[in-house]
């Protein structure tokens, strides 16, 4: 689970931010809401985040996805650009390091990340965990001389010097130490640990440009109970459909390789069923599917999950169903949403708690800004917090001069 992602000089974060799941001292609704790690740290499954158009709620979330796709990329030649870009709205911030930092729980243990890059080399590069009270590194990634210097943790890390030298040869200037692991035939205990969490349980950002088809396809193919899964839901929630398959050749309604939906109505005659293809289904059909589909694989595998703009294209108590499902789950996973409903904002003391909540807000400077809920005084003597919001206390609303 992740405990908080401190990042600055990221997209449109200018200045440090962090965006922490470690939960208030607060109870209500503990055994859905909060995970307890082995240290006693109460860990959130639940994040969600408010802004005005262009305030950088998007960004937020963009930039903890550069960060994923930084530790899995793969890069051929030291000229390709790493995928983490800096604040641009300065003439100084693009020729200076992005700079993050992760705590985050993998087995039972603790870990720190720490990295620098620039969009052409990563600077500083660091992996620790805790034994006890101190963070111990695993390994210390620098630059210098113009090429990256690795050293390991050699008491924790099993690695001969020949091992060392392949190690540093794969890792270029622009590459994650955990991209270059993938290319060397070693074992690196605590390390490997890191990179099976990374690649496995850090979920790609679901947002506008998301092939939602492609994914619940993908979901079908690889896991026999999501279909039963996916109907229920879909009969639960009132879509008149009864069943759907994939598509093994074009029809007269639906395409090849796509899915088949089976809806049943009522009439005089009776019940009948229809058969329409995927592009014959509403919006909102459509990105419940490919939600659910991600919300199913993140509660299988006790993922991280970013969702952009949650409420788009579903009825408010369809949002609600689908939290509330996800917070049924009594496991690790952990749902990261943006939105701009004050919806959610009503549910806070029912489904939700205070310190789920999130604010952006953009600045003079152009740059965003990150805080949270419980950061207000006298919250828990306010009994409407979505008027409270709209009202301009929290800010993160549009300055819209009329």
């Amino acid at each position: 689970m992740i405990e908080e992602i401190t990042f600055k000089n990221v997209l449109s974060y200018k200045d440090e931010v962090t965006l922490s799941f470690e939960a208030v001292d607060d109870t209500f609704m503990d055994s859905s809401h909060v995970r307890t790690m082995p240290d006693g740290t109460r860990l959130l499954r639940l994040g969600v985040v408010y802004g005005a158009n262009a305030s950088g709620k998007s960004n937020l979330l963009k930039a903890i996805n550069a960060l994923r796709r930084f530790w899995e990329n793969v890069t051929i030649a030291d000229g390709d650009k790493i995928c983490i870009e800096p604040f641009k709205l300065d003439l100084e911030t693009p020729y200076m390091p992005s700079v993050y930092t992760v705590k985050f729980w993998v087995n039972g243990k603790r870990y720190i990340y720490e990295l620098e890059t620039t969009r052409q080399i990563v600077t500083k590069e660091f992996l620790s965990f805790y034994d006890g009270d101190e963070p111990v590194f695993l390994f210390r990634r620098t630059y210098d001389g113009g090429k990256s210097v690795i050293e390991f943790n050699e008491s924790i890390i099993q690695i001969d010097d020949i091992e060392k030298t392949t190690f540093r040869v794969y890792c270029l200037v622009n590459m994650s130490v955990f991209a270059a692991r993938s290319k060397v035939n070693v074992s690196l205990n605590l390390i490997d640990e890191v990179r099976v969490w990374m690649n496995g349980s850090f979920a790609k950002l679901v947002d506008q440009s998301t092939d939602l088809l492609k994914s619940s396809i993908d979901l079908l193919d690889s896991d026999n109970d999501f279909h039963n899964y996916i109907v229920d839901f879909l009969k639960k929630s009132d879509f008149n459909i009864n069943e759907f398959n994939t598509v093994a050749k074009r029809g007269k309604f639906f395409e090849e390789g796509s899915l088949e939906f089976i809806h049943s109505v009522k009439n005089a005659r009776g019940e009948e069923n229809y058969k329409f293809g995927y592009s014959m289904q509403s919006d909102g059909t459509k990105k419940v599917l490919g939600m659910e589909s991600s919300i199913y694989s993140t509660v299988k595998k006790n993922s991280f999950l970013m969702i952009d703009e949650f409420e788009t294209s579903i009825h408010p108590d369809l949002s609600e169903y689908m939290l509330e499902g996800f917070l049924e789950e009594k496991n690790d996973s952990q749902l990261l949403i943006s939105t701009h409903s004050d919806y959610f904002l009503y549910m806070i003391d029912d489904l939700l708690r205070k310190d789920n909540f999130w604010f952006v807000e953009k600045k003079e400077d152009g740059s965003s800004d990150l805080y949270s809920l419980v950061e207000f005084k006298g919250i828990d003597e306010i009994k409407d917090f979505a008027q409270t919001y709209r009202n301009g206390r929290f800010g993160a609303l549009p300055n819209i001069k009329r």
